[in-house]
This record gives structure tokens, C-alpha cells and sequence, in this order.
């Protein structure tokens, strides 16, 4: 179907969808058509009339966790916030675990846009797993709190590394986003750790540049000014690749 049409057929016709699980999984489906529209101005007030005839507290929470999402693209955290409050089930034992955490995730996303980062880090804090530390250093970095994003991040990266074998595109942006926070919190001896481990396991390109600027050494010597002076280059790029890191360095690429 169309696109506007498929939205007006949901939307005139949402008190209509059976129940059960069979209702259930055509709501979802639903749910996901409206969001891949990419229209999410029209997709929220008709999520809003799915959630109001969903099921089960389950099915209710998971159209939560998909309007919350479309608020936050839509730049509007306190109505991501009001979206999730007003589809929390009774009891996380109602939800999957990954609904649980991509909920949790959500609303400390929210929290954190609009001023409180206490908040989202008690969102976050019962999960423990790579996903949740790479957003709350994200939290972090986004909020300028370089200590903590240090912190978050030195568990995000412990946890994706090992060996001395090349790091791979995503594992060095990590690595990149953790010397960059080392940097803003002057922490001089975790920089001089970084380059001993890593320098040599980045692959060759711009990633490695960056990398070698923020972890080398003032110059103390004329010799140094060789060295230095190439670096300069390299540093000239970072300001621009920092926001692009933040945000890929917690996606991992995608394999067949």
C-alpha cells in the first residue's frame, strides 16, 4: 500500500485489531511499517492510538519503547519520558530482558537530554553488558563529564579487546574515544598505557593519526619537531571526527 495510506487504514481503524497473540504481532508489524515510513510526525499520534488498544502489558510496553524512540528523534525527551512511564509494565518479569534494557536505554537517553544525568545513570545501573556501558560513555561524553566517560569507557574497551592482533574499525574508534577522554582528564599515565598497547595494533589511515596525536608526547627536543610537525595535520581533523565517533564507535559493523 502507499505509504499514507497504509497510516490512515491504522489510524481510522486501530480499535478494530484483534486481540491476542495474533493481534499482537499485527500491531507490531504495524508499528514497524509506520516507523520505516520515515514520517515520524504522523507515526506518533497513531502509536499513541496502538498503545491505547494493546493486548497485553507486554505488547503495550514494546509500542512504548518504539513511540519513546520517535520522540527522541523528534527532539522531544520529556515526551519520550511520559511515553515510557505511561507503558511500564507492573513488573519487569512482564518484559523480555532486551526490551527491559532497550526500555532502560530509552529512558536515560531521555533523562540525560533534558539536564539529569543522575537519573539516567540509575536507569542504566542494573545492566552491566558491553551495550549499556557504551551509552552511558556516551552520557558522559556528551555531557563533558571526561572522568566518567574515562571510566565507562575503559570497561566498554577491556571488554572488546585483547590480543596483538590489529584492531578492527570498530574497536579502534573505541579506543580513539578513550584516549580522547584520557586527554580532556589530563590523565597522562592511561594515555602512555594507550599507546604502548595500541599504537601498533591500529590499522594504518586517519583513525591511526588521531590516535598518535592525542597520545605522543610534548616535543622536548629540535628532533621532536619533525615528528611534531606532521602530527599537526592529523590534529587539525579531530574536532570534526569526534561527534562521528561518539556515534559509531557503539555500532558495531555488520557481518554476513
Amino acid at each position: 500500500m502507499p505509504p499514507f495510506e497504509l497510516v490512515t487504514l491504522v489510524d481510522e481503524n486501530a480499535d478494530l485489531l484483534p486481540g491476542g497473540a495474533a493481534g499482537e504481532a499485527l500491531v507490531a508489524r504495524f508499528a514497524d511499517s509506520l516507523i520505516a515510513l520515515d514520517l515520524p510526525e504522523r507515526a506518533v499520534p497513531v502509536l499513541r492510538r496502538l498503545i491505547d488498544h494493546a493486548a497485553s502489558p507486554a505488547a503495550k510496553a514494546e509500542l512504548g519503547a518504539k513511540l519513546a524512540a520517535l520522540e527522541l528523534a523528534l527532539r522531544d525527551p520529556a515526551a519520550a519520558s511520559a511515553a515510557l512511564t505511561a507503558t511500564a509494565p507492573a513488573a519487569d518479569a512482564e518484559i523480555s530482558p532486551t526490551l527491559a534494557e532497550e526500555r532502560a536505554i530509552l529512558a536515560a537517553r531521555a533523562a540525560a537530554a533534558q539536564g539529569d544525568l543522575l537519573t539516567a545513570m540509575a536507569d542504566l545501573a542494573p545492566f552491566d553488558d558491553t551495550k549499556a556501558q557504551g551509552v552511558k560513555a556516551e552520557l558522559f561524553e556528551n555531557a563533558h563529564d571526561w572522568p566518567q566517560a574515562e571510566k565507562a569507557l575503559r570497561a566498554y574497551v577491556a571488554g572488546l579487546t585483547g590480543g596483538d592482533e590489529t584492531l578492527g574499525e570498530h574497536e579502534a574508534r573505541l579506543v580513539l574515544r578513550l584516549a580522547t577522554a584520557a586527554a580532556q582528564a589530563n590523565d597522562e599515565a592511561l594515555l602512555g598505557e594507550l599507546a604502548q598497547k595500541f599504537t601498533r595494533r591500529f590499522p594504518p589511515g586517519p583513525l591511526a593519526d588521531m590516535f598518535r596525536v592525542l597520545t605522543s608526547r610534548p616535543a622536548t627536543s629540535p628532533s621532536d619537531i619533525s615528528e611534531v610537525s606532521k602530527d599537526v595535520a592529523a590534529a587539525r581533523s579531530i574536532p570534526e571526527a569526534l561527534e562521528a565517533l561518539k556515534a559509531a564507535g557503539t555500532k558495531p559493523k555488520e557481518t554476513n
